[in-house]
């Protein structure tokens, strides 16, 4: 919900429980400022340097929470040891007052900066009408989590300003101390360039050397903070002896870091202490400035220019060099004679070359540019900045007719190597990352460009890194590519509304049958971009002339500014004309095809498409003796296998296949394509075995690559090929790994010929041929074929098997029905046609009759049903209908041990929230599950008040009478569906007597709750025509029918409505509302919002006692009511063990630990609790294998304690891999690197590889089996 537009359709009830849920505790209205008053700031100025005697100085910049920082004294000397402070003047500060302090709530972005903080930070509270200042730690420790996620820190009123001077000596002299001993780590945590720059300071002191370090490496995550305050602060060990060597370091960290303004602010004032080198710092903050700041870069260069010492340094001539050529040109820089042979001269200087090699690179001249940035890496090897520019200009040059075998490979090393140094030390990443994602989308690795673009537990990249708009298109890019068409457009939502967006959803739905469409939609596009979008102007403009629009006159001032080459904006146009005249456009594509691969394979493209195959033979075959690549090869046997040529064909595909530049996508092609070749030869030859041997073998390589997700085609020719050669056995494994979409009647044949090869088939499989039956039911052998297979293979669950050795397998009633029906029906379509006959006598008859008895009977397994309602893809009443029982006693019983009932995601939230705002003072729809939960949380009585009158359907009122019915004929033994904690699963189990008496108590509770309801006779929902379902869905065809909102408490029978156009709510979100308007009241007074909170948080609690999800709540809630139920395995089921609780929970793997942690401390438990949040981590991603095995890994991973106990944790990885087999994820104990990364990442696993790696050799096996140590 947007806060901003919620009073204008919800009403300010919505808004304030939208303000209640997002910060709860909170202070409804809360205005802050980046602006402190003068007196707050005078005050606190007074009392640091009057009573504590330490030297109080204003933070200049304040937008980063970071107002002002106190040097600290020792007998009036200033000792260097700082402390940062962020002031909050007025009584409004105040407002919050609990028994012992006020509660401060700070703004989300100045979080990180604190914690990020390399001095330790602190708050203070300014009460200016009683001169008095508050104060209180900031840190990890004293930020506190509401149950809402609000954040707050205490501040107690026992701590006023007199009594800060010990903890900030305290704190500030542990800081001091700590950077002696952590040198070396704090080391491995810097820029390798300030490492360097450090090693003169170590010379002169090295005390001073390690606090530098340990500033600069613990404030890594906020740089700028921490520079700002050391240059401002400026404190004396940062110039030791008068030497200003620690300012020199840190310019040399905030350049690495990207904040060049603030380098050259540092460097200035180096310059002016240092006059010998005076020079040099003026020259060198020009330098840095060149690329973000030209006036200011121009009048250091200048300045530095008049100075003696500037006559012949090449650096200084490079610099007035770059400020003569026109800004934002990529056009080669003009040198003097004089000058060129100067820089031609200097082999010693990393400058110098890689402004020679970019220039070079400018021209054209790639071979030079890549020689010369290779001489610049050789000077400083570990050079992030050289690493990426040598790998975009590899990349560059593998587009072009000079490429280089290798060029495509070392380019992603490289730029590979240059993220994850920068990843090291908290650089930033934004051009490297950019590089390795072209070059590795420019190879075809789109499952490396994923795990670099996505942040984990999906992938490598950071959260930041995931959510920049360049790293989002590659990834959108990469799964379109993948086929993973759901995670692409939820990656392309998450873009900035604009052009980039835009953009990519316009590629994602390219459709070639709706030209005039798309015509009209890329011009749309081109008219919003101009040369400030070089890339994304290049790819429409190249659309377009795929579609035969000229558009690349707007290519010019690219070309103008020499960001692309003629040849691409020439392209543009002579492919638009190509598209409407080829033979008009053939010579002057022919003469591009010679200098631009681009254009070879446009030429070919062209050709092909015009059925002139020989002419675009040739020219694929110039094209690859030209350029060398992989794809030209591939084209040309692709046009040789269509000309019968096929010994040429195969020779084209080694050499595909042997070049070192494939990538997996052209290596794919090349397999499909030798494939191809292959099944031509087994037709006739009578060596066919050994043929179909080899075709499976290229088949394999198709479709089991590590890197690309295999195509259908490929699936179903393997399998194929596998029934050729006798392998049945690996041809089922093949399609129940893959699990390819069967669309024609041969695929439909093949499945079923696979599946009939086993000797024991489950109950889905049958169901699956049903349903092949009814799709193919024109073709007669074949629905048949299906139709008999079903019923001869399988039996109903009352019938006893008809010998020790029957293995048929249980097919459900209801499924069981349908294919008699179904068989009646294929024999009365296709009467003599059919080859099933049926015997029109009474005993048949009997025999259906019985069977169709029978199914409604029958049970079943429940467990596909039971795992859908657990995801709340299927409302409760399916379990109800599968069951055969009433709705009303199966929500009694509590099959699942709880009940689905709030809302984990936010649409169903707000959906939620706007119903129940819309339904006061109106009639409304009451359904079984809301009579029950809202009994069951005492709240149904306080509720029914605020409508006019709650309906109920006659269908619900008859189910309510049968289900009181049948379990008051039940005795506690009588068999039961329920939740059986044992298997975390719905099993026919026997109630004891304890669980018979609740079950009755909450029945009870509906019988009562109905006698308020009015009932009025059932509608028909026409969308939905489920018979027996009537006690479910008519309370939603009720409100259907008289456009009025339902109020169910099944969270996914609440979906189910609104996806029928009705509006519904559940009894949580009532309670929200109710907190809401309480908090939202202005005039209660503290005390009265304390008491409002208490009771909010008592109906959590309460919900859980009760087993109702996923109400909102936090880790201590969780850990309360733990030690309330003495850790019961329950409470971890409708918690850990839920994926609603993984969903809302903001920081999932601490919570995790600190539940598991307390369980363990009070004798809890804690292995079957981590074993319930497995199990709910698991169903987090039920679509993504990789995923959920990661999740999982991480759940097993998170260690209790200070070590890491190996024995246990192999313990919990077999059990995670037990559980991902049960999930059809992958083996979570291949994923241990990953987890380990998620979890320090997290903070809560900060042990060694070598920890991990212990691990290991304890696993064997994809089973994670351990191996015998007798």
């Amino acid at each position: 919900m947007d806060p901003t537009t919620a009073g204008a359709t919800t009403g300010r009830g919505a808004l304030a429980c939208h303000q209640a849920r997002s910060q709860q505790g909170g202070t409804p209205i809360n205005i802050d400022t980046n602006r402190i008053d003068r007196a707050s700031v005078g005050l606190c100025e007074f009392q640091i340097n009057e009573l504590l005697r330490h030297t109080f100085r204003e933070q200049t910049t304040s937008d980063f929470g970071v107002d002002a920082h106190v040097e600290l004294k020792r007998d009036g000397i200033p000792t260097g040891r700082l402390v940062g402070l962020q002031l909050k003047g007025g009584r409004s500060q105040f407002g919050e007052e609990t028994d012992t302090g006020w509660k401060f709530r700070p703004k989300k972005k100045h979080i990180p900066y604190w914690l990020g903080h390399s001095l330790p930070m602190y708050l203070l509270l300014i009460d200016k009408d009683t001169r008095t200042i508050y104060w209180q730690e900031l840190s990890a420790r004293t930020l506190e989590t509401g149950p809402r996620g609000g954040v707050y820190v205490m501040v107690p009123k026992t701590q006023a300003l007199t009594s800060a001077g010990v903890a900030w000596e305290i704190a500030a002299e542990k800081f001091a101390e700590t950077a002696l001993s952590d040198y070396s780590d704090n080391l491995l945590r810097l820029p390798p360039s300030v490492v360097r720059a450090l090693a003169p300071l170590v010379a002169v002191n090295a005390g001073a050397a390690a606090l530098l370090a340990a500033h600069l490496a613990r404030g890594r995550t906020a740089p700028e903070v921490v520079i700002h305050t050391l240059k401002d602060s400026d404190p004396a060990w940062l110039s030791p002896n008068g030497r200003s060597l620690g300012l020199v370091a840190l310019a040399d960290y905030a350049r690495a870091h990207g904040l060049v303004e603030l380098a050259a602010d540092v460097l200035l004032l180096v310059a002016e202490r240092t006059l010998e080198s005076k020079y040099r710092y003026t020259r060198n903050a020009g330098l840095i400035v060149l690329d973000t700041n030209r006036p200011r870069a121009r009048d250091l260069i200048t300045i530095a220019a008049s100075m003696a010492e500037a006559s012949g340094d090449a650096r200084l001539d490079i610099g007035r060099a770059v400020l003569a050529h026109p800004e934002g040109s990529a056009a080669p820089l003009v040198l003097s004679d004089e000058l060129n042979t100067q820089l031609d001269a200097i082999t010693d200087d990393d400058l110098v070359l890689s402004f020679l090699a970019r220039r070079s690179e400018n021209a054209g001249d790639f071979d030079r540019a890549v020689y010369l940035f290779e001489q610049a890496l050789a000077l400083v090897p570990d050079s992030v900045s050289l690493m990426e520019a040598l790998a975009s200009t590899l990349s560059r040059r593998a587009q072009t007719s000079r490429m280089q075998p290798a060029d495509q490979r070392r380019a992603i090393q490289l730029a590979s190597d240059a993220v994850d140094q920068l990843h090291h030390w908290s650089g930033p990443t934004e051009s490297a990352l950019h590089t390795l994602l072209q070059s590795l989308l420019m190879a075809g690795q789109f499952t490396k460009v994923l795990d670099r673009s996505l942040s984990a537990p999906d992938g490598r990249a950071t959260t930041g890194e995931s959510q920049r708009p360049d790293v989002l298109t590659f990834a959108a890019t990469a799964a379109t590519a993948l086929e993973r068409r759901d995670l692409a457009l939820r990656l392309i939502d998450s873009l900035p509304p604009g052009v980039d967006q835009d953009l990519a959803r316009l590629r994602l739905r390219d459709n070639p049958n709706e030209v005039d469409d798309q015509r009209a939609a890329w011009i749309d596009l081109a008219e919003r971009l101009d040369k400030n979008q070089p890339e994304s102007l290049v790819q429409v403009v190249m659309r377009l002339s795929d579609l035969g629009v000229d558009e690349s006159a707007r290519l010019n001032p690219l070309v103008d500014d020499n960001l692309i080459t003629p040849d691409l904006r020439d392209l543009a146009a002579i492919s638009a004309k190509a598209r409407v005249h080829l033979d008009a456009a053939l010579p002057q594509l022919r003469l591009l095809a010679e200098r631009n691969d681009f254009g070879a394979m446009k030429l070919v493209d062209y050709l092909t498409s015009a059925d002139r195959f020989d002419d675009a033979e040739v020219a694929s075959k110039a094209a690859y003796l030209r350029y060398k690549k992989p794809e030209f090869a591939l084209r040309r046997a692709e046009l040789l296998i269509h000309m019968n040529r096929d010994p040429e064909a195969h020779d084209a595909i080694t050499d595909a296949l042997t070049a070192s530049s494939i990538d997996p996508i052209h290596r794919r092609i090349a397999h499909q394509l030798l494939a191809r070749l292959l099944v031509r030869q087994a037709a006739n030859a009578p060596e066919g075995k050994q043929i179909w041997r080899r075709i499976e073998r290229q088949l394999n390589e198709c479709v089991n690559s590590d890197e690309l997700v295999a195509e259908e085609r490929d699936i179903w020719q393997l399998a194929d090929a596998q029934m050729r050669l006798g392998e049945e056995a690996d041809a089922f494994t093949t399609l129940s790994r893959h699990e390819p979409k069967v669309v024609t009647a041969d695929q439909a044949r093949l499945w079923m010929y696979i599946m009939l090869t086993q000797t024991v088939l489950t109950a889905h499989t049958y169901a699956r041929m049903l349903e092949l039956a009814d799709i193919f039911a024109d073709d007669v052998e074949l629905s048949a074929a299906l139709l008999t297979a079903v019923i001869t293979h399988t039996r109903n669950a009352e019938d006893e098997p008809a010998t020790p050795a029957d293995q048929r397998a249980v097919l459900d009633g209801d499924r069981r029905a349908a294919a008699f029906a179904a068989l009646h029906a294929h024999v009365e379509r296709h009467g003599d046609r059919s080859p099933i006959k049926i015997l029109q006598a009474p005993t048949t008859e009997d025999l259906i009759i019985k069977m169709t008895e029978l199914a409604r009977r029958d049970h079943g397994p429940l467990i596909e049903i039971t795992e859908m309602i657990r995801q709340v893809r299927l409302p409760l009443g399916m379990l109800a209908l599968a069951a055969g029982r009433p709705y009303s006693s199966t929500l009694a019983i509590r099959p699942l041990g709880y009940f689905i009932t709030a809302a984990a995601l936010e649409d169903d939230d707000v959906a939620d929230e706007e119903a129940a705002n819309a339904s006061f003072n109106r009639d409304v729809v009451v359904d079984v599950s809301a009579l029950l939960i809202a009994s069951e949380l005492g709240e149904f009585d306080k509720f029914r008040g605020n409508f006019r009158s709650l309906l109920i359907s006659s269908a619900s009122h008859t189910d309510i009478r049968a289900g009181r019915a049948i379990l008051e004929g039940q005795s506690s033994s009588s068999g039961s569906i329920r939740y059986d904690a044992r298997t975390d699963s719905i099993a026919a189990v026997e109630m004891d007597v304890e669980d018979h008496l609740d079950t009755l108590a909450r029945f009870s509770k509906i019988d009562s709750s109905l006698a308020a309801t009015q009932m009025v006779a059932d509608t028909t929902l026409d969308e939905l025509d489920l018979p027996g379902s009537a006690p479910w869905l008519a309370p939603i065809a009720l409100a259907k029918h008289r456009g009025i909102p339902l109020w169910s408490d099944d969270l996914a029978q609440r979906r189910l409505a609104r996806s029928l156009g009705v509006e519904a709510f559940g009894t949580t979100t009532l309670q929200q509302l109710r907190t809401a308007e309480r908090l939202s009241d202005e005039r209660i007074d503290d005390t009265q919002y304390r008491e409002a909170l208490d009771v909010r948080r008592q109906e959590v609690l309460d919900a859980l006692s009760a087993r109702v999800v996923d109400v909102p709540t936090d880790c201590q809630v969780v850990i309360d009511q733990g030690n309330a139920e003495e850790w019961n395995e329950r409470l971890a089921l409708v918690t850990v063990g839920r994926p609603g609780w993984w969903h809302m929970t903001a920081n999932p793997w601490s919570d995790l630990l600190s539940i598991l942690t307390a369980a363990e401390e009070s004798d809890g438990p804690s292995d079957t609790w981590r074993y319930h949040a497995m199990w709910g981590v698991a169903r987090v991603a039920p679509d993504d294998p990789n995923r959920s095995a990661l999740l999982i890994a991480c759940a097993a991973l998170v260690c209790i304690g200070d070590a890491l106990d190996v024995n246990k944790t192999v313990e919990y990885l077999i059990t995670a891999n037990n559980i991902a087999a049960q999930r059809g994820a992958k083996i979570p104990s291949d994923f241990l690197v990953e987890a380990a990364t998620a979890l320090e990442l997290a903070g809560v696993f900060s042990y060694a590889p070598s920890d991990v790696a212990r691990l290991r050799p304890r696993l064997s096996g994809s089973d994670g089996s351990v191996p015998s140590t007798a």
